[in-house]
């Protein structure tokens, strides 16, 4: 008999969060497994949930402290991509990404590419004026 191991792991790796009206903003920090990824996922939902406006939203990722994640934790990311296409989020933004992680990023965004900034200000600047373009 096979048994799934997966519950008996804890999470590697976290995160940092704040909001900016409707931006959600996360620190990405250290190198993450499943249990991290799923972690992440919770939470990413339970924010949306709580926004002004759940249409209409942000989502900043700082990768300046992130290291790499496990395949099964890259799977559960993908999972991202559903969530913010079907609960309205209009602007991707990655601060702080080096050259490997930009890649992975571009295969998993192939058809609505993610938008690059080199600090986490510039990328609440621009979508503050994303979000205000929405509104008008």
């Amino acid at each position: 008999m096979v048994q799934h191991l997966g519950s008996i792991f804890v999470s590697h790796g976290h995160f940092e969060f704040s909001r900016a009206k409707n931006i959600l903003i996360y620190k990405i920090i250290g190198a993450w497994n499943l249990q991290m990824a799923e972690e992440f996922n919770k939470h990413l939902l339970k924010e949306i949930s709580e926004l002004e406006n759940p249409g209409k939203w942000c989502r900043i990722m700082d990768m300046s402290e992130y290291q790499l994640c496990t395949f099964d934790a890259i799977e559960e990311l993908m999972k991202v991509i559903d969530i913010e296409e079907s609960r309205g989020c209009i602007l991707r933004c990655y601060c702080n990404i080096t050259s490997t992680h930009k890649q992975l990023v571009e295969k998993k965004y192939k058809s609505n590419p993610p938008v690059y900034f080199n600090s986490v200000n510039e990328a609440k600047l621009y979508s503050l004026e994303q979000l205000e373009k929405i509104k008008t």
